[in-house]
């Protein structure tokens, strides 16, 4: 298992496994390093996660890229990632 801050980029989460694996990832590092954390229980992580969600059309937007018609793994693995940090 990874520890959280080594996780690589979320374009290696390729299958369901790799979210999988994730998200076992982030229960354990969020139990051994909570402080690492800034949205450490689950109403502030769905909130973070909402917001990275309600915002990504843009950042699509600001990087001159087509927004999928569908969403895939990575993105999956990426809005994890995001909702334990972002504001």
């Amino acid at each position: 298992m990874t520890p959280v801050d080594e996780w690589p980029e979320a374009d290696r989460f390729n299958s369901r496994q790799d979210v999988i694996d994730l998200i076992a990832s982030a229960r354990a590092d969020l139990a051994e390093h909570p402080e690492h954390w800034n949205n450490s229980d689950l109403d502030s992580f769905l909130e973070a996660w909402g917001a990275f969600l309600n915002g990504l059309q843009y950042e699509y937007a600001n990087r001159n890229v087509e927004e999928p018609a569908q969403p895939d793994w990575q993105l999956v693995a990426r809005m994890i990632i995001a909702a334990r940090s972002y504001e």
